[in-house]
Formats: C-alpha cells, sequence, structure tokens
C-alpha cells in the first residue's frame, strides 16, 4: 500500500452534542501526479524558461516532458543558447546540430561552433582577436549566418571589422555594440565584394561622425534599416552620406540641431520611418513648424517616433500655443516631474523636458498646424 497517496478527510456524528473527525482509509482514484500531465502542459510550462535550465530541470522527469523537449518538431531545441564565461557542464541531450541562435562567451567552449550546422543568429562576447578566429570558422564550416552581433570593448577600426564580418556572405543582419569606437577607418574599395546585409545597427559609447559612414558606402548598398548612435552636435559638415534603398533610419542624439536632422533627411530618397532618440538643446524639435517641413520635403516619409530628453530655460514651453501644437502632431511635452516643483521656486532656470510622441503622415496635421500658427 502506498502511505503517500492522498487520503480524503470528513466529519462523522456519534453524538448530538460533538463532532469527531476520522480518517476515511478510501483513497481517490482520481488523483493527477507530474506523470499525469500531458505534452500540451508540458509545453506550456517549458515556454518560461531558458534552453539551459530547461534540460538541467526538467530532462528525464517523465516520459511525456521527454517526448516534448526532445522532439525535433518543438522549438525547444533550436532555442537560444547562452554560455556564460561561468558555464562548465552542459547537458547531454542537447543536439548542437540544431541550435539555430545562440550566444557565446571569449572563455567559454570554443569547439561548439563546428557542430552548430543549423545556426542562424550569433552573438559573440569578446576581443576582436577571438571574434574574427569564430568568424574563420564559420566560414570554413559554411554555416549559414543570416544575423550576427558582436559585443566588444574596443574598435580599432571598424571598416577591418565589417570586412571580416561581412566576409560571412549570407548575412542579412550585422549589430555592433562597442563601449569604444577608435576610428571608422577606410576601405580599399577593389578588395570589398557587394554585401547582402539589409540591416546595420552600431551603438557605442564613442561618437559618430555621419559622413564619415561614407567609407562603408559599399557594404550599405542593400541596406533598408540603420540604427547609429551616437551623432553628437560636432558634425563637420551638413549630410552627404547618402543610402539609396534605405526605409528606417534610427538616430541617437546629442545635441544635435532640428536643422541638421532635416538635412540629413532631405538625402534619403526612400526614407519611410524616422525614429530619434537621446539628449538635444535645440528649440527646433519644439516650437517652430519643422516636423511639418519634414513631411513636406519627403514624400515617402510615413511615420517620425521621437523620445527626447531636451534640455532648456524657457519657460514658454508651458505655454498653451506650444502644447497645442504639438498635441496635433501626437506628441506629448512634459517637465521632469521629480523636478517641476524645483523649477517653480527657482524661475527661469535650465530644465529637462520630455518630448515623446509618434507623428504618422497625414494631410490634416499640416493643415491644422498651419491654421493654429495663423491664430496667434
Amino acid at each position: 500500500m502506498d502511505n503517500y497517496r492522498p487520503k480524503r478527510l470528513c466529519h462523522g456524528k456519534n453524538s448530538e452534542n460533538y463532532k469527531f473527525t476520522v480518517v476515511d482509509t478510501t483513497y481517490e482514484e482520481n488523483i493527477s501526479t507530474i506523470h499525469d500531465l500531458c505534452c500540451d502542459v508540458w509545453h506550456q510550462i517549458f515556454n518560461y524558461f531558458k534552453m539551459m535550465n530547461l534540460f538541467k530541470t526538467f530532462a528525464s522527469i517523465t516520459v511525456a516532458s521527454d517526448q516534448v523537449l526532445l522532439n525535433a518538431n518543438n522549438h525547444f531545441l533550436f532555442r537560444g543558447l547562452t554560455l556564460h564565461v561561468a558555464t562548465r557542464n552542459l547537458p547531454e541531450q542537447i543536439y548542437f546540430n540544431r541550435i539555430i541562435s545562440l550566444t557565446l562567451h571569449e572563455t567559454a567552449y570554443l569547439t561548439i561552433i563546428e557542430h552548430c550546422s543549423a545556426l542562424r543568429s550569433l552573438k559573440l562576447v569578446g576581443t576582436t582577436e577571438w571574434i574574427t578566429s569564430i568568424i574563420r570558422t564559420i566560414i570554413q564550416r559554411s554555416i549559414k549566418l543570416e544575423q550576427f552581433t558582436v559585443n566588444i570593448d574596443r574598435v580599432a577600426s571598424l571598416s577591418e571589422l565589417l570586412k571580416s564580418i561581412l566576409s560571412i556572405l549570407s548575412l542579412r543582419r550585422v549589430e555592433v555594440w562597442a563601449d569604444e569606437l577608435a576610428e571608422i577607418g577606410k576601405l580599399c574599395t577593389v578588395a570589398v565584394i557587394p554585401s547582402k546585409v539589409e540591416q546595420f545597427i552600431m551603438s557605442t559609447c564613442s561618437t559618430v561622425e555621419w559622413n564619415d559612414l561614407f567609407h562603408m558606402s559599399p557594404y550599405f548598398v542593400n541596406i533598408h534599416l540603420l540604427s547609429i548612435g551616437s551623432i553628437n552636435n560636432n558634425q563637420k559638415s551638413m549630410p552627404s552620406f547618402i543610402c539609396h534603398n534605405l526605409h528606417t533610419l534610427i538616430l541617437e542624439l546629442h545635441e544635435v540641431s532640428f536643422n541638421w536632422i532635416a538635412q540629413l533627411v532631405a538625402t534619403i530618397p526612400c526614407l519611410m520611418k524616422l525614429e530619434l532618440y537621446g539628449l538635444v538643446d535645440d528649440e527646433g524639435f519644439i516650437i517652430n513648424q519643422g516636423w511639418t517641413h519634414l513631411f513636406k520635403s519627403m514624400p515617402t516619409l510615413v511615420r517620425i517616433f521621437v523620445s527626447l530628453s531636451v534640455e532648456q530655460g524657457r519657460a514658454s514651453y508651458q505655454s498653451e500655443k506650444i502644447q497645442a501644437i504639438l498635441r496635433i502632431f501626437n506628441l506629448n511635452l512634459t517637465c521632469n516631474d521629480d523636478e517641476n516643483d524645483y523649477y517653480l521656486s527657482h524661475g527661469n532656470v535650465h530644465r529637462w523636458w520630455n518630448l515623446r510622441g509618434t507623428i504618422s503622415r497625414q494631410q490634416s496635421y499640416i493643415q491644422s498646424v498651419e491654421t493654429t500658427m495663423k491664430g496667434y
């Protein structure tokens, strides 16, 4: 007899004045245990876990759980595997030839790449030399990567790094995350193979000169999405680097003028979506008709997403005139809540404002703004 099975408690009565509890030793016949969980339930449970935790925690628990976990038709074997520096032991049940997404740190298992024949997305965290060695392995094994991300402390030359990365001809998306960018560098265009990359994202604490990206143009022939951070106010010249096929532009700004943004947008003939983040101190983002002019000058532009911090000392930002125009564009301008009381008590000091919203192309916007401006 299994003494650990649940028993049922019930009340018995042998007197009119009191009750007593007796144990009914009849065992429940419909008790469910972990072994009774069906495959659909395990499938839902596994969605909440990372790949390493899945195999360490649930492998060989029940027949049903293994059927879901090891079934090639499910995605659990394919989901992103992350190997940190501290990773020592890997579950034996992981089939590396089925992994399609992998994050690898420099001191982790270097030979794993050789077995990931189905790999489509790879993120490497380490030095340039180590990343270059991994790229050579990928090319030798003919792994058809589509997305490649590098996280690196310092990039000595962006052009040399890209030259190495884009030797993987199957790539469609490239991301470079670097604390420091020493220089973009120049390419020997004769040796450059046209790239099929459609999305390029670069995030760095170093500032970027927009026109230096011209040296990357052989790599950007098919670029549809470009994300650059950070662009600062030390742009040496008006924007001249042109991406003819660019549809989406994402910029991290640092005190860049609205006029420079307008001139940049004018050089991108197929731009449909613009996203602006960061910090600015130019009132052109707030109190003129610049947003209207952007849509008028760019017939292809459909949407502008704005998430900016604005530093200004003008109390007039609270005026109904400014707020009314911004509302027409679906923009919201608010003073930093934590500092608003301080500003009110100390008069005309520099303030931080948050400008947020999404502007969509509608002819009514332009007409409403022009009508509102005439009324003031």
